[in-house]
């Protein structure tokens, strides 16, 4: 019996650039397999008899009105409204449209397909198919109209006025529910608005075909929407359902009605007075079931700095905060991890919880303490403010090194790391008596060199995913031009490092603290500077005090990284140009760190241990150290040799290797006498923009060595990895 070759049959799927509704159209009668779900989640018939609130928000009775939404949105988390507002004409020629789109010419439809995460106007068939374990019987129109609407222009013909029209509506319809919401609450008719709970709006337009075996299929996997609050508009043909005190609920259609949700973000500031609410779409044999999502976040917004947290006004004493404050984006991040994966797909983001960042009040220090709670902060101090700090540390634009020079002796509670993160003492003295290879490329053009040069090269890749490189051929003042224009650029003008300071990924040229800033519990003791040579950065973009350097060394590094994939292709067999034909190194990220001397650093971490999502890294460091890797439970030091490069295998090599090359964690210690610690790591990777899928390599593969990961887009790997935040092993998650 042939092999199953499921990466095959989704991108056959995918080139169709018609979707679902292609597949019905060309007469299919048997599922393909990639939308088949195992036996053990396949759906059961079912008789629930409980049905949700209908509330009439028209009703003369206010206080009534705002008693059924409070009830509705604590017990259910879904409610539907009449008397909204909102014409029937305005309801019905959206779904109209929305069909016209669906069923409209191949061309018109294929025009707008697209996996970009950045277009605002977007047609497909699963939006996570290359991620989730089954794929969902649906295609999706996706429109962004807040903020940074979508033009007009870029609409499609067929539906461009019935979704200008209806958004303008539902929007108004959004800004009423807000209202009720906020009073619901006891605050403010005004409070939600206020904190910008309407400022993001997406139109998600799904098309639901009549499946031939909906016994197998699903229409859209169990989840709960990230953002505030969404609107659903669906036709007459029903299958959505709820998850209501253990039992699946049907949603039947209302006429004129709309089915609203309270999103995970809601309930994070509620502080669980409103319940954010599993939900699923069955797969029908009648259709097509047609629906027009509104989902309302700030998410959508990439430079939403905004935090949300447990809202005062709703604590007390016997109600104490359930969450911390997060950044919107955050639960973007974890909804989409938390949707791809059959596993996944049934856990909601807020059953993380986010934990609470607590900082308990005079928490006694004891030989017990590892066992406490890991964010107690180790100085026993009282409750503090933390989203108050990260704003404050973040509007300075002046990083770690404006800390230092501020003549602090006491770190920010924000830097300060639970105990089980910070590097004992037993883990920085003889214990770290192994070491990394250093690998010495003298003799790479000679046949027998080269030769003992890849047995090294695949022994340090795959036992320790690190290796230092010597004689590289890059002369020693390069690399010492590199870092000292690292250093003049991070010890020079406040003003050249303010102008660049943001946390917006678009910009080519960025400096920071922490790129992870308002995502992570615990900050990182360093600051960088970013460039991103992804071939439309221009040279005057790099601050004058670094630029010939970093240009000089970029230019010479794309040498050593072409030299050291040849060597790692000829170790793992293959032909020496194998990882550049799939464009492994086809990009370099450079990132210029810097790590302050430290006045506590038994309370802090350089940078906090992790992988690395990319191909192959290459750093440059300084004398001063800190550098350790992780090799088999050990903490190693990487000895700073004079002239050296560090190399360390990605994620991404590993699982294009097939585990044969080790990806492995590595951090840096803060110290307190010896820094600044200055180090360039330069990171290869493909384009964002690569279309092609990376996956265990084909000739790797055979029946005792099978395929331990998927398949996987370069750009839905980086989402992953940073939806998992850097502490976690984003690998596991695309093992098979």
């Amino acid at each position: 019996m042939a092999t199953y070759d499921r990466s095959a049959e989704l991108h056959a799927l995918d080139a169709t650039k018609t979707g679902v509704q292609g597949l019905v159209a060309a007469g299919c009668t048997k599922l393909p397999r990639i939308f088949i779900l195992p036996p053990e989640d396949r759906i059961l018939p079912h008789h629930a008899t409980a049905s949700i609130p209908v509330i009439d928000i028209s009703s003369s009775d206010r206080k009534q009105v705002i008693e059924e939404v409070l009830q509705a949105s604590n017990e259910w988390g879904f409610l539907q409204v009449v008397g909204h507002g909102v014409p029937q004409a305005v309801m019905d020629s959206m779904l109209d449209a929305v069909r016209a789109f669906h069923e409209g010419k191949r061309e018109e439809k294929a025009r707008f397909y697209s996996r970009e995460p950045d277009k605002s106007v977007k047609y497909h068939c699963n939006f996570d198919l290359y991620q989730s374990r089954v794929a969902n019987w649906r295609d999706t129109l996706y429109c962004r109209m807040a903020p940074d609407p979508a033009t007009a222009e870029e609409l499609p013909d067929s539906c461009r006025d019935a979704l200008l029209d209806y958004s303008m509506h539902v929007m108004e319809l959004g800004n009423a529910l807000f209202r009720l919401l906020s009073e619901a609450l006891g605050l403010s008719p005004t409070y939600l608005t206020d904190i910008e709970c309407n400022q993001g709006q997406i139109l998600l337009s799904h098309y639901y075909p009549a499946c031939p075996e909906p016994e197998l299929a699903i229409g859209t996997s169990q989840h709960s929407d990230s953002g505030f609050l969404t609107i659903l508009l669906q036709d007459s043909i029903g299958g959505l359902q709820i998850h209501h005190d253990g039992v699946w609920v049907d949603v039947p259609p209302v006429p004129g009605a709309f089915i609203v949700n309270i999103g995970d973000l809601l309930q994070l500031i509620s502080n669980d007075r409103f319940k954010s609410i599993e939900h699923r779409v069955l797969a029908k044999d009648v259709g097509p079931r047609v629906s027009v999502a509104c989902f309302f976040s700030t998410h959508f917004h990439p430079a939403s700095t905004r935090l949300y947290g447990p809202i005062k006004e709703l604590l007390s004493d016997g109600k104490p905060p359930l969450y911390r404050q997060t950044l919107g984006q955050t639960f973007s991040f974890i909804t989409y991890r938390k949707r791809c994966g059959l596993q996944g797909a049934h856990a909601s983001p807020l059953s993380t919880r986010i934990q609470l960042l607590l900082i308990k009040k005079h928490f006694n220090h004891h030989p017990n303490f590892e066992m406490a709670a890991p964010s107690v902060d180790v100085r026993g101090q009282e409750t503090y403010d933390l989203a108050k700090e990260l704003e404050q540390f973040q509007s300075s634009k002046a990083g770690v090194k404006g800390l230092v020079d501020s003549g602090i002796t006491k770190i920010p509670k924000m830097f300060i790391h639970p105990m089980e993160d910070i590097p004992k003492p037993s883990e920085l003295g003889p214990a770290t008596a192994l070491e990394v290879p250093v690998i010495d490329l003298t003799s790479v053009d000679d046949k027998q060199g080269h030769m003992e040069i890849v047995e090294k090269v695949e022994k340090a890749a795959s036992s320790y995913g690190f290796f230092q490189l010597v004689n590289h051929g890059i002369p020693e003042n390069v690399l010492d031009s590199l870092l000292e224009g690292s250093r003049a650029f991070h010890e020079g003008d406040v003003a050249v490092k303010s102008n660049l300071y943001t946390t917006d990924r678009s910009r080519k040229v960025r400096y920071f603290s922490n790129s992870r800033l308002y995502k992570s519990a615990f900050a990182n003791w360093h600051d960088s500077l970013v460039c991103d040579f992804d071939g439309s950065l221009e040279a005057n973009d790099i601050p004058v005090v670094c630029r010939k350097s970093i240009i000089d060394y970029k230019q010479q590094l794309l040498g050593v990284a072409k030299t050291v994939c040849e060597l790692l292709s000829e170790a793992l067999g293959l032909a020496k140009d194998h990882l550049a034909s799939i464009n492994a190194a086809q990009k370099q990220f450079v990132v210029c760190h810097y790590y302050p001397p430290c006045p506590e650093p038994d309370l802090a971490v350089g940078s906090k241990r992790h992988t690395d999502p990319s191909f192959l890294t290459i750093l440059l460091q300084d004398s001063v150290g800190g550098l350790q890797v992780c090799n088999r439970g050990q903490w190693v030091d990487v000895s700073p040799v004079r002239g050296a490069l560090v190399v360390n295998i990605g994620d991404l090599l590993q699982l294009v290797s097939n585990d044969k090359f080790k990806s492995v964690e590595h951090r840096v210690v803060a110290n307190s006498t010896k820094g600044p610690r200055l180090s360039v790591a330069t990171f290869f990777n493909p384009l964002r923009s690569e279309e092609k899928p990376y996956g265990p390599i084909k000739e790797l593969i055979s029946d005792r060595t099978p395929p331990i990961y998927r398949d996987v887009l370069f750009r839905d790997y980086m989402m992953h990895f940073a939806s998992e935040g850097i502490t976690a092993r984003a690998l596991d998650h695309f093992k098979l």
